[in-house]
């Protein structure tokens, strides 16, 4: 398969269960070896580069079901994930993504453990911010969540597009994820089926075919 994410730009990857999207995303971070093919970052080839190194450079994951530290606090949290910025750029970053989620800065000296399911996942889309990302890969960022609070998530994620930064995310949740994104792939059985801007994929019966599984 090959897929691309331009400067700026919001692209959603979806599929149905098993279509091979978390081990592509985890491939692209590093945290799955390629067999094969090659990895590209702002005309590097980064095919070698660890997870950390990735990072460094801008490219951080928000992994599908939170991964955070539940013992510790929100801020706590919010500092792991700041660890690869430079101590000037984490007060303002915590300021910025405080603005993004307020129930955060209400919640700061709290655990992530005794957070809800939509105020972990708040927590591990800011945590990922704090790592000064100029591709913010999200793996399924709706998952488990009620529709109102993926509609929070995701006015989130188009605030941090409309901003600038580049954007891939992750979705069994074709409706959502094609109603926010410019551009989006169709992922089915391991192979990029359709690939268009997201208008012309939302009218297509053909995608839902593939989305669903259906031959």
């Amino acid at each position: 398969m090959s897929l691309t994410v331009g400067e700026g730009e919001f692209v959603a990857l979806v599929g149905s269960n098993n279509a091979g999207k978390s081990t592509l995303v985890n491939a692209l971070t590093g945290l799955v070896p390629l067999r094969s093919g090659t990895k590209h970052w702002r005309g590097e080839d980064v095919t070698r580069s660890s997870t950390r190194e990735l990072a460094r450079h801008g490219m951080v994951q928000v992994p599908e079901g939170h991964q955070l530290f539940p013992e510790m606090t929100v801020a706590e949290n919010l500092m792991v994930g700041g660890a690869v910025c430079k101590g000037t750029d984490r007060k303002q970053t915590t300021a910025r993504v405080m603005e993004l989620f307020p129930r955060l800065e209400e919640r700061t000296r709290q655990r992530a453990g005794t957070l809800s399911g939509g105020e972990q996942q708040m927590l591990a889309i800011a945590c990922g911010l704090m790592a000064g990302p100029r591709l913010l890969i999200l793996d399924e960022p709706s998952l488990g969540l009620s529709p109102k609070i993926v509609q929070t998530v995701f006015a989130a994620l188009t605030e941090l597009h409309r901003q600038g930064l580049a954007i891939l995310v992750i979705e069994q949740n074709l409706k959502v994820s094609l109603a926010h994104a410019e551009r989006g792939y169709v992922l089915e059985r391991g192979r990029v089926v359709f690939d268009a801007d997201s208008a012309s994929l939302a009218r297509d019966d053909r995608v839902t075919a593939a989305y669903l599984g259906i031959s």
